[in-house]
């Protein structure tokens, strides 16, 4: 995962803060929900590997930044 100043890039895709809806976190796993949909997709699920509480802070700065919801807790996975 790779963010600029109003993108992110994961795997390969580029979405603009406008194409976020929110980001979920669930523990150690991290949800992206584009607009219009429902359920977070499978390919837009991941957990950071390398220092987490840093990566944490970092996207929500970057969330807070681009007004992109951030929610702490369970969320609903589609395959």
């Amino acid at each position: 995962m790779k963010w600029n100043n109003d993108t992110l890039q994961i795997h390969n895709r580029t979405f603009s803060a406008s194409e976020i809806k929110s980001i979920h976190i669930d523990g150690p796993l991290v949800g992206i929900l584009p607009v219009n949909t429902r359920i977070v997709p499978l390919r837009l699920c991941f957990r950071f590997m390398d220092d987490r509480t840093q990566a944490i802070q970092s996207l929500h700065a970057w969330a807070e930044m681009n007004g992109v919801r951030l929610k702490y807790g369970r969320f609903v996975k589609w395959m």
